[in-house]
């Protein structure tokens, strides 16, 4: 009787001891509500006080400031379910924070290249969240990343808080890649300032006005902004900019609908961060030689990066120098031609048939040698003057723009001439195994008393003889790091692309491998770009001893093994006439 009774005794305890454990587990748990208040409250995010948008929420809920922050700010997405009473789990602890820190291009990317298979419970949308927060550093608390699927506690709460407050001192994270033939390395450091402001971007290259017209009558007249440099080629619709995420979230999902062409959310204004996020492609020339391919080659006078790339069957590529609409800007070499005339004086990097790689002046001086004959080459793909000579080659477009009517055209294949014509009967086809000779004045009346085939020999000057074996040649500029050394030399460019921070495309070489860099900008929340002395600092922390500064700004693009790794300004590709590739 008295072990009955002993042992009821014990399992009344148990039963006792267990209740308690639960109510005190239960009085612990941290809803998703409290999180997000102590994620916005610790980050110093400014509250938002305008129209509220959860209709699930009412209006004296504790936590509703918070959420309609979030909600505001993009941290929540209008497509997800909130529900701020519910308990949150510690990784979503760590999604939301990551998210409130401008970190959500690094996740979506990490999810697009990652080889690590998620076989937790977590979804995939969280997973790449989960894997930021276990490798950067300051690393997450170890008690949410042990045990991601439980529930969040007090305890843990103020061991994220502590955390949060670390990463608003610095933080850092980097990721590597292995490739077929190159090293990818993805790199972030800083939190990024939320916007003022979203607007939504579609990306078409054939907008028509009837699209446009239709956008018009469904969304407000006010809210619509075209962009377009070139309406035949690209073109650019901006919708806003709204106050509120989900307003264009809203505005994004209409207008895909009307258009049939995907829409983007970007942040709107440019704010001060510390937020910056560049991205680098490794390999030695020696195992995978860069090519330059133009649009002409493959279809059109300008495409985006990831279409080259595509057409070309590209492990990576990069986009290259200047350029103004369709017109290359600064010297231009591929496979041995050149296809635009030199800008100046300014730097260029080349590189021969054998991976030998030259950062020198990319100016020079061309000719002809026919026969007895010797003629300057006075421009390539354009004419102007009278007593001119000039180049047409298939790499910007079939057929050549621009020839006077008073003009011969000279086909020339394999190195020899094999039809001449006058420019008023021609149809100005370029071959694509050759180029066309054009001459005006003196030398037309010359060359047509040559006879067919005749040799013609190219010769290239140039200012810096190192480059005299070039196979490929794009000029740029400035240079910024020449010999291990910062350059200081401004190479005519003005003041703002020199000392201001925009996103920059850089090529370095560390005297075996080539580095391809692109840096990202004008995003408060992502990245902050560089000035040209930083995106030096950069490549040389990289191992780079000679840089050259290419085209940046909204062109600065980088693909890799089939994806866009970089965030263009805009989050759009930027089509362009020519992309280095290997």
């Amino acid at each position: 009787m008295r072990k009955r009774l002993l042992r009821f005794i014990a399992l009344i305890s148990i039963l006792f001891a267990a209740s308690l454990y639960g109510n005190t587990k239960e009085a612990f748990a941290v809803t998703r509500g409290q999180l997000l208040h102590e994620i916005v409250n610790t980050l110093g995010i400014p509250k938002w006080e305008g129209k509220g948008h959860f209709v699930d929420i009412p209006p004296g809920h504790p936590y509703k400031a918070a959420a309609e922050t979030a909600l505001a700010l993009g941290i929540i997405l209008p497509s997800e379910t909130f529900y701020p009473d519910i308990e949150a789990t510690n990784a979503e602890a760590l999604f939301f924070s990551l998210r409130a820190m401008g970190m959500r291009h690094e996740a979506k990317i990490l999810r697009t290249l990652m080889q690590e298979k998620n076989t937790s419970d977590l979804p995939d949308y969280i997973f790449p969240y989960y894997i930021i927060a276990k490798t950067m550093s300051p690393k997450a608390p170890k008690a949410l990343t042990s045990s991601p699927g439980e529930t969040l506690t007090q305890p843990a709460l103020s061991l994220l808080k502590q955390w949060l407050r670390a990463c608003m001192a610095g933080l850092v994270w980097e990721k590597t890649f292995q490739g077929k033939r190159s090293t990818l390395t993805l790199h972030r450091e800083n939190m990024g300032t939320p916007p003022a402001g979203w607007i939504v971007l579609l990306d078409s290259h054939s907008i028509s006005p009837s699209i446009i017209e239709l956008l018009k009558k469904n969304l407000s007249t006010e809210t619509i902004n075209v962009v377009s440099d070139a309406p035949q080629e690209s073109g650019k619709i901006s919708i806003g900019p709204f106050n509120h995420f989900a307003e264009a979230w809203m505005a994004a999902e209409r207008t895909a609908k009307i258009s049939g062409i995907e829409a983007r959310i970007e942040s709107y204004k440019a704010q001060e961060t510390q937020a910056l996020f560049w991205t680098e492609v490794r390999f030695s020339p020696d195992e995978a030689l860069p090519q330059i391919v133009t649009a002409g080659e493959i279809a059109g006078k300008r495409l985006p990066i990831s279409w080259i790339a595509q057409n070309t069957n590209a492990e990576c590529a990069i986009n290259g120098g200047f350029f103004n609409k369709t017109k290359i800007i600064g010297s231009l070499i591929v496979k041995g031609l050149p296809v635009s005339n030199p800008y100046g004086s300014r730097s260029s990097v080349g590189w021969d048939g054998k991976g030998n790689i030259y950062f020198a002046r990319g100016d020079f001086l061309a000719k002809a040698v026919i026969e007895n004959i010797e003629m300057p080459i006075d421009s390539f793909n354009e004419m102007e003057t009278y007593d001119q000579t000039a180049i047409f080659t298939p790499h910007l477009w079939y057929y050549a723009a621009g020839i006077p009517d008073d003009a011969m055209e000279f086909v020339v294949r394999q190195g020899k001439i094999v039809e001449a014509k006058y420019s008023h009967l021609s149809n100005h086809l370029v071959p694509k195994d050759g180029y066309v000779l054009v001459a005006r004045g003196r030398y037309a009346s010359m060359l047509r008393q040559i006879s067919k085939p005749a040799k013609v020999e190219l010769k290239i000057q140039w200012a810096d003889e190192q480059l005299d074996n070039v196979f490929y040649l794009l000029q740029a500029g400035p240079m910024i790091l020449k010999d291990g050394a910062f350059c200081t030399g401004n190479e005519g460019f003005n003041s703002g692309i020199l000392f201001n921070r925009h996103p920059r495309t850089i090529i370095g070489y560390d005297g075996s491998a080539l580095h391809w860099i692109a840096i990202d900008g004008r995003d408060p929340w992502h990245s902050k770009g560089a000035t040209l002395r930083e995106a030096a600092e950069i490549a040389k922390s990289l191992g780079c001893k000679n840089a050259l500064n290419l085209d940046g700004g909204g062109s600065s693009a980088l693909w890799w093994q089939g994806n866009i790794i970089n965030k263009p300004s805009g989050d759009i590709e930027r089509p362009v006439p020519y992309a280095l590739i290997f």
